[in-house]
């Protein structure tokens, strides 16, 4: 089952929210809808960058939300986009949904903090790398943040034995980001069962501005709880949203 977490009940309160807090339902592609929610730095001048955050297929946006309040207030606007018919989101998850969600909560925030940020940075996990690379395919990314990525869905499906015509999330993360001219950042875990780091070596071997980091000892749903993962991707994130404009023509 590509989306187990889509049966999964919220858990955050969405009637009392922080003043700096705003979420939103936006209606995607086949009559599904997908949840987003942004946190604002409580400093607006100048101008924060903006973290955009997809979760993975296990998870619901709700899991993300105590991380992403900690960076808003470390100085980071954070747009959290829930995958189509997760947490207060309703319908099935597909491909078309997914591009839908992300540029429509990508639009959304932009016009929330007034503006194009001075920077965007992606940060996908699993299935939310997909999120990410299908939001850099059609908005400006300047950076972006893959752990536990696939190459294409298609190519996880086939390694485990499924047949190409039974695919029907058709989301490539190689083809989203053919012409991407950011920085690209990939965090995987050598023990990983669900998408075997042969997929993101795929993903990382297209790229030009490309860093791979492999971490031993670690699979899939517990990356982050080794250390050294958990630090790379924070010093990653610091680092990004420092780092300087890129365009990427998409406009």
């Amino acid at each position: 089952m590509l989306f187990p977490g889509a049966s999964r009940p919220t858990t955050a309160n969405r009637e009392n929210i922080a003043a700096n807090e705003t979420r939103v339902l936006h209606e995607v592609a086949n009559g599904a809808t997908a949840e987003a929610w942004l946190i604002r730095h409580r400093v607006r001048d100048p101008q924060p960058p903006l973290l955009v955050i997809s979760h993975g297929n296990g998870e619901i946006l709700d899991d993300h939300l105590p991380a992403a309040r900690t960076l808003a207030r470390d100085g980071a606007d954070v747009l959290i986009v829930g995958l189509p018919g997760y947490a207060a989101g309703e319908g099935k998850p597909t491909a078309a949904g997914m591009r839908d969600a992300g540029s429509k909560a990508y639009d959304w925030a932009q016009a929330q903090v007034g503006g194009q940020p001075p920077r965007v940075v992606g940060f996908g996990f699993s299935i939310g790398s997909g999120m990410v690379c299908l939001v850099a395919d059609e908005r400006e990314v300047d950076a972006l943040v893959l752990c536990a990525p696939f190459d294409s869905v298609a190519a996880v499906a086939k390694r485990m034995g499924v047949p190409g015509f039974l695919i029907r999330n058709k989301i490539n993360n190689m083809k989203a980001l053919e012409d991407y001219q950011g920085e690209v950042r990939i965090l995987h875990g050598a023990e990983d069962t669900i998408i075997p780091v042969a997929h993101s070596k795929v993903l990382a071997e297209s790229l030009t501005n490309v860093t791979h980091v492999i971490v031993e000892g670690v699979g899939h749903n517990d990356l982050f709880m080794s250390a050294e993962a958990a630090e790379t991707a924070d010093r990653w994130l610091a680092e990004l949203l420092r780092g300087p404009r890129v365009e990427n023509g998409n406009d």
